[in-house]
């Protein structure tokens, strides 16, 4: 199979990484940034989305980390009110 370099390493990255490695293609991710941010967009995991987590195996790694229904989570993401 053939070798993939992806620029980025937000959630699309990843994301497609994990695919074309599972289907054995030589994957590489690159990112600008010299360290993980502090900050960043919060996702939103329900309808399709819920489809590609469970396919990707994570659906009940995700479902541990999800704040009660109605907790509002920190610009980190975890659970507001919860240790980081």
């Amino acid at each position: 199979m053939a070798a993939v370099l992806i620029s980025g390493a937000s959630i699309a990255g990843p994301t497609l990484a994990f695919w074309l490695h599972r289907m054995g293609h030589e994957v590489t991710v690159v990112e600008l940034s010299a360290a993980v941010r502090d900050g960043g967009y919060p996702i939103d995991l329900r309808g399709v989305a819920v489809d590609v987590i469970e396919r990707m195996g994570l659906l009940g790694r995700s479902r541990l980390r999800a704040p009660a229904p109605g907790r509002p989570r920190s610009s980190t993401g975890a659970a507001a009110g919860s240790p980081p």
